[in-house]
């Protein structure tokens, strides 16, 4: 009985990423000769090193700024507990409060080591690295001088260490790219200026030029539509999907989740103190004689749920939850827009230029949005 073999999975029941960049083979072929600018090994080599990067950095300030949170709220959880044992008149075990001095020493050096370590910056440093690198790539296609000249060369090797032809467009590509990689090497350096330049965003990586090859523009057209405009406003709306492809809980979930939680929480605490009347009530009618033990309960039943409530907005502080959406929201509405535009029927190649031009200064200026938003990332402090 012959086995069946297994068969790969069809496109888009497993999400992918960063297929903008680094491109399959059948997509490429199509839009020969500008195809083999479509995947360049050297832009992607770099790229993934950064993605690594990036990743490792967000997962370690991410599971110490949890774990910090974590253990800082059951410290000061059990902080209330103890003051309920001693509101009661008994006496909490000795080795209960060193357990509870320890949880706290263990959040504050959870806190210190991310701090100390730069977790956040330099997860910060390595998506700035990564999205330029994908910015410089697509900013190619600007330059209709250059495309053409490179897609007229016979080698599909662009990006070359070796030597050729003086002034060449393989050589012009070579050198910028060598530019580029060698300013990011200053890494919080490069972060810095972007940031604080206003002009950066508009500052493109090459220079704008016109395409005289009407086959050539069409093809890079039409290869951008799919790449650059769909994948960005496709990626934007995954990421503030109301169902998550790749984890439990979408961003707009965790949001829901944890503004309900920490509004019932804080009413709940809030309500706690109040209940005090319905104590009294109760003991002037003779319905309960120990008032004592219960205002007891419900002062600690109030910091509890203070705590709680604070840690719940801690968390979302920390994964940026509100702001982050409502910056996708944003971009996925202009890069909408700019899509519009870009396929107008009739459009001249100078128009889709120019709003080719408009979609990379939007997507500069959502990397600043997004980086100035992580710079406040914070779970506790």
């Amino acid at each position: 009985m012959m086995q069946k073999q297994s068969q790969p999975i069809p496109p888009g029941l497993t999400v992918e990423y960063n297929h903008d960049l680094d491109v399959n083979a059948d997509f490429t072929r199509q839009f020969q000769p500008v195809g083999k600018l479509l995947r360049q090994p050297v832009v992607l080599d770099l790229f993934y090193r950064y993605e690594r990067e990036a990743k490792n950095y967000k997962r370690r300030f991410h599971l110490l700024g949890m774990l910090s949170l974590v253990s800082g709220t059951v410290a000061l959880i059990c902080v209330a507990l103890e003051l309920l044992v001693a509101g009661l008149g008994k006496h909490s075990p000795g080795l209960a409060t060193v357990i509870i001095e320890l949880v706290a020493l263990a959040s504050f050096c959870l806190l210190l080591i991310a701090r100390v370590r730069c977790y956040r910056t330099r997860w910060r440093i390595a998506c700035f690295a990564r999205e330029r690198i994908r910015q410089w790539h697509f900013q190619l296609f600007l330059d209709g001088e250059l495309v053409e000249g490179l897609a007229k060369t016979p080698s599909t090797v662009i990006i070359s260490g070796k030597p050729g032809a003086p002034n060449n467009a393989t050589d012009e590509l070579t050198r910028r790219w060598r530019e580029f990689t060698e300013n990011l090497k200053s890494g919080a350096g490069s972060l810095d200026d972007f940031l604080h330049d206003s002009a950066a965003p508009a500052r493109m990586f090459h220079p704008v030029t016109p395409y005289r090859d009407p086959d050539i523009e069409g093809r890079v057209s039409c290869a951008l539509a799919t790449l650059r405009f769909n994948h960005q406003a496709q990626y934007s709306r995954r990421k503030i999907a109301h169902e998550s492809p790749t984890a439990a809980l979408s961003a707009r979930e965790h949001h829901h989740w944890a503004e309900s939680v920490a509004s019932i929480t804080l009413l709940l605490a809030v309500l706690a103190p109040a209940a005090q009347l319905v104590v009294l009530l109760a003991h002037s009618l003779r319905l309960i004689e120990d008032t004592k033990t219960w205002h007891t309960w419900l002062f600690a039943a109030a910091l509890v749920l203070a705590v709680l409530s604070a840690s719940v907005r801690a968390y979302r502080t920390g994964l940026t939850l509100p702001e982050e959406i409502e910056s996708y929201e944003e971009y996925v509405t202009r890069v909408g827009e700019l899509r519009e535009l870009f396929l107008l029927p009739g459009g001249t190649m100078e128009h889709r230029s120019a709003v080719l031009k408009d979609l990379e200064i939007e997507a500069a200026r959502e990397l600043r949005r997004f980086l100035v938003l992580k710079g406040k990332a914070t779970f506790i402090a």
